[in-house]
C-alpha cells in the first residue's frame, strides 16, 4: 500500500508512506500478521517538524497487529511496532531518540 499525507489546512510538507503487511495466522475468531513500512519526507515537512534542511526517507517501521472478535460486532485489535528515524532527521537539534517501541489497543465496533 501507499499513501500520501499533507495537511489540509497548512502549508507543512508532504509524506509518502510504502507499506506492506502479511498475514500470518487466521482462525477461530483471531488474526495476526506483520508489516513493515517506510516513510518518506518532503523538504518542506523535515524543515516544520524537526528543523533541518533535508528531504528523503524519514521512518522506518516493523510491526506486528493482531484481533479477536469479542462478539460478532464487538472486536480487540492490538498493534506493537519498532520505529527508527533516518540519519537525516536525527540531524535535527530536538531528536533525543532514533528509535522507539510503540503499543496500542483498542476496540472497534463494526456496522
Amino acid at each position: 500500500m501507499v499513501r500520501p499525507h499533507q495537511h489540509v489546512d497548512s502549508d507543512r510538507g508532504v509524506e509518502l508512506d510504502a507499506r506492506a503487511n502479511v498475514g500470518v495466522y487466521r482462525g477461530h475468531g483471531f488474526i495476526a500478521g506483520l508489516y513493515a513500512q517506510a516513510t518518506w519526507a518532503s523538504g518542506k515537512h523535515f524543515e516544520s517538524y524537526y528543523d533541518v534542511q533535508e528531504s528523503g526517507l524519514l521512518t522506518t517501521r516493523l510491526g506486528a497487529f493482531g484481533g479477536y472478535d469479542l462478539t460478532p460486532r464487538w472486536v480487540l485489535f492490538a498493534s506493537i511496532e519498532q520505529r527508527r528515524l533516518s540519519d537525516e532527521a536525527m540531524k535535527s537539534p530536538i531528536v533525543q531518540r532514533r528509535s522507539g517501541a510503540y503499543a496500542s489497543a483498542s476496540v472497534a465496533y463494526r456496522f
